[in-house]
This record gives structure tokens, C-alpha cells and sequence, in this order.
């Protein structure tokens, strides 16, 4: 199983913002877009499984009209692989907001392979079986050996 970090870049690039009192367009865009992220998401874990080391980052200019997305053009790829910039720009593409929002922002969308963590060796678990339990099903036990039944009789209070 290949772990993944993927996260969208806190300072999307956009127009001069005149009037202080008012929320940017990238304010009011930023909940939606982490509502999509699920699909964006999806074209890296699909692009990864051919390059386990793909990183980069994938930057999307989106013109936003009436809460419809009137355009999603890939401005910067630095991935080195050309379908995944497309298939976020295809999936940015169809994304619906609130009609009242409207603007225009370059998107960052920064990818990472999630360093592997290092497994320390330690005692093997306790396999309790379903009577040793009380549950239906068999559990496991993660304490060390000999911290069973003491560790969870303290444990309860």
C-alpha cells in the first residue's frame, strides 16, 4: 500500500484585492475546494500506482462565473507527467459553487509521496480469543506481553 500526502497550498495566486472589508475570492472559494479535494485526490493516487516518487505541483488558473467554473487551465505542471495536470484541470472543470461567487485565481495543488515510516520492532500482541474477550468477534490486544489482564483492569479506572 502506497501512503500519500496531499495537501493544497495555503496561498492560491490571485487578482489585486481593493476593498479590505470584504472576504478575497480565494476565502470564499477555499471550503469548496477542500470539499472537491477528494478528486484531485483520485487522479494522483491513479497517475501513482505507474511512478511511486511523482511529486510536484500542479497549478490551475479558474475562472469562476455565477458559481459555474467557466474555465480550469493547468498554468504549471512541475510533476513531469502530463495526465495528471489534466485530469485535475477536467475535474476542476465541473465543480459548482454557490451562484453568488465569482472570480478569478491561480490554484496550487502541491503533491508529495508520504515518507515512509519506520517500523521499530517491539512485542508481538496479545490475540485474545472470543471467550477470552466477551465479544463476538476475536480481538486483538496491542499491549506488551505480561501487561494483559493488570493493564486493563488499571486502564478502567
Amino acid at each position: 500500500m502506497i501512503a500519500l500526502l496531499f495537501f493544497l497550498a495555503s496561498a492560491p495566486q490571485e487578482r489585486p484585492h481593493t476593498d479590505p472589508g470584504e472576504p478575497t475570492f480565494k476565502t470564499q472559494l477555499e471550503p469548496y475546494v477542500q470539499e472537491y479535494a477528494g478528486q484531485v485526490k483520485y487522479c494522483y493516487e491513479t497517475q501513482i500506482k505507474s511512478d511511486e516518487a511523482l511529486h510536484g505541483r500542479v497549478e490551475i488558473a479558474m475562472v469562476v462565473g455565477e458559481g459555474r467554473m467557466q474555465s480550469a487551465t493547468i498554468v504549471l505542471n512541475t510533476t513531469g507527467d502530463a495526465a495528471l495536470g489534466e485530469c485535475i484541470a477536467k475535474k476542476v472543470g465541473t465543480w459548482r459553487f454557490p451562484q453568488e461567487l465569482s472570480g478569478e485565481t491561480v490554484y496550487p495543488f502541491v503533491f508529495e509521496p508520504a515518507e515512509q515510516i519506520e517500523a521499530k520492532p517491539g512485542p508481538e500482541p496479545i490475540c485474545l480469543s472470543e471467550q477470552q474477550s466477551g465479544l463476538r468477534t476475536p480481538t486483538v490486544d496491542c499491549r506488551p506481553a505480561g501487561q494483559g489482564e493488570r493493564a486493563a483492569e488499571g486502564s478502567e479506572n
